[in-house]
């Protein structure tokens, strides 16, 4: 039986969504939640949470508002967290789907190609949005832009084909895309330049002119979409509450230069370490090299052109972490490095696409039984790099977050099931310190880092915890304690046992 050409159109990004589940599958069967997520879903229940927010206003990220809005008057329990997490890996494997369009559309190849898309959806970024369900929807900020850079592609292609208002309209489009992304979540909004980098310097067959005229389009629209963005987050506190919040994420950068040294030592050096979680300089640097060679040896063209397409891709790697470049709020984590992790996966694999290419070019020199050898290199080299990517992500998921945060959670859970809650008038709850993690390794406020250590979720955890195994006692007050000695008719949890 033939498909249909619907059909055969839905194939490829039903494979990468699956994939994207596959890998993440521990998030989705595995009930639990970590850190804002239980305080989320638990304002939720509560009613607490309206359709926008001061804070959220005020960092430019209305859209992100309503959607959790939304969600949370849908998830209302530790267990319906699931969706979010299958939400968010459904948005990580259609952002690889749309990757490997763009290296499709500039010749790389089905093997690489498939490779790029693949390996996007296990950088460090989307494993943690998929692994926490604050984070859920930061995955679709990146598709947006991805398909923005689709959209502003084909209206360059088209420019000859369009009337001047045609032209204009599409292009609008494509911002209004790109602005949607940013409104969502800047940092995922970013994955436009990792895009860009494949459409634009991936392309081979653009003239140093055409390439140049196309770089400075891509450039006004990403800075037309950031400014909107920007304005927006000035705009709509006033709005809607009549005042803003000022945080260190919503005041801009004073040292240009501590925020550049900053930048260097820590977001790049993670995005570089791939999917090692511990930061290396060494690792950082091996990866950085074969990039920057693979690259000089990428590009086409003459030793000026060249050097001007390598600066180009040069550029692209500050300006695809330019959210968080500019405000003076100085936390590298791992959710805000989107754009620079999918950059970093890009540059890798055109390393590798010319690694295939110089292998093509000796195996017509060389023996008929050599030539098949070195043409198996190639995809043996892709295929190994993307089963190291995917059990990485899947491993770094199930060790650092699925299990440590699973078992903190049940350790609360036997603590309310030996507690004798039938006299109590309220409760407290003791909060445990963020050392007394359960995982090998912390990394900023994710991965490993235990959910009773902060000041907000414990007593969300325990809220939903009663609400769905004790809800006799689900309307207890429940309060923070900074000790172990309570008040007569309290009941308390000591989370400091947690190790």
């Amino acid at each position: 039986m033939e498909r249909t050409p619907r059909a055969q159109a839905l194939v490829a990004p039903l494979s990468f969504v699956v994939a994207a589940i596959t890998t993440y599958l521990a998030t989705i069967l595995v009930p639990y939640e970590m850190t804002d997520g239980y305080t989320m879903i638990d304002n939720g229940v509560r009613g607490d949470i309206g359709l926008f927010s001061v804070a959220n206003l005020s960092q430019g990220r209305p859209i992100f508002d309503v959607l959790v809005y939304a969600a949370t008057n849908v998830i209302q329990s530790i267990d319906g967290a699931r969706l979010l997490h299958l939400c968010a890996a459904i948005g990580v494997g259609l952002v690889g789907w749309q990757m490997y369009r763009a290296a499709c559309k500039v010749g790389w190849g089905r093997v690489p190609s498939v490779g790029l898309g693949l390996l996007v959806c296990t950088i460090p970024a989307f494993e943690i949005q998929v692994a926490w369900g604050v984070c859920a929807f930061f995955p679709w900020a990146a598709l947006a832009a991805v398909t923005a850079a689709h959209l502003l592609d084909r209206t360059m292609a088209s420019r000859a084909e369009q009337g001047r208002r045609a032209w204009f309209g599409s292009l609008g489009i494509a911002i209004a895309v790109l602005t949607a992304g940013m409104a969502l979540y800047q940092p995922g909004g970013m994955v436009f330049v990792a895009a860009a980098a494949i459409l634009l310097l991936g392309d081979q067959r653009a003239t140093l002119s055409h390439l140049a005229k196309r770089y400075l389009v891509f450039g006004i629209a990403l800075a037309v979409a950031v400014g909107i963005d920007g304005l927006l987050a000035k705009v709509l506190p006033f709005l809607v509450f009549d005042e803003a919040q000022h945080t260190a994420r919503t005041v801009l950068a004073s040292d240009l230069g501590a925020k550049f040294s900053w930048f260097l030592h820590e977001p790049l050096t993670d995005a570089l370490c791939l999917w090692h979680l511990t930061p290396s300089t060494r690792l950082a640097w091996v990866v950085g090299c074969f990039c920057a060679v693979g690259l000089a040896l990428y590009v086409r063209g003459g030793l000026l052109t060249r050097s001007i397409k390598l600066g180009m891709a040069v550029l692209l790697v500050p300006a695809s972490y330019i959210p968080n470049l500019i405000v003076a709020d100085s936390w590298a984590a791992y959710r805000t490095q989107a754009g620079l992790g999918c950059l970093v996966i890009v540059y890798v694999m055109m390393a590798v696409v010319f690694v295939g290419r110089a292998l093509r070019s000796v195996e017509s020199r060389t023996s008929q039984d050599l030539g098949k050898l070195l043409r198996a290199v190639h995809p043996v080299v892709v295929t190994a790099l993307v089963v190291v990517g995917l059990l990485s992500a899947a491993s770094n998921v199930l060790r650092f977050v699925v299990v440590p945060q699973r078992e903190e959670l049940d350790y609360l859970r036997h603590q309310v099931a030996t507690a004798d809650l039938s006299t109590a008038s309220s409760i407290e709850v003791v909060p445990c310190a963020w050392q007394n993690t359960l995982s090998p390794v912390i990394r900023y406020d994710e991965f490993g880092y235990p959910s009773c250590a902060t000041a907000w979720s414990p007593p969300s955890m325990l809220h939903l915890l009663l609400r769905e195994e004790f809800p006799q006692y689900a309307d207890l007050p429940i309060t923070l304690a900074t000790d172990s000695d309570a008040p007569a008719g309290t009941v308390l949890f000591d989370l400091r046992g947690v190790e």
